[in-house]
């Protein structure tokens, strides 16, 4: 996505909106909005699938840690 984006400002004279783009002469200025945009969508998109995943590794190394044999919670072929 951020590929598309950076060469639609490079290549394109006017965005879909019929905006001019004649500021963004340079490379330059499109690479660094497609950079902070993406690296945004992507800690938005995966803070959560993170936090899940570290939640879930953390209840079983407590659960493990605790309690041993019949008394675990968790499945055993986790």
């Amino acid at each position: 996505m951020g590929i598309i984006i950076y060469f639609s400002c490079v290549f394109f004279d006017k965005s879909p909106s019929r905006k001019d783009l004649s500021l963004l002469d340079t490379p330059l200025v499109p690479m660094l909005y497609t950079i902070v945009t993406c690296y945004m969508m992507v800690t938005v998109l995966l803070a959560p699938l993170d936090m899940i995943l570290r939640s879930i590794i953390q209840s079983y190394a407590i659960d493990s840690e605790m309690f041993a044999g019949d008394q675990r919670y968790t499945e055993k072929f986790i």
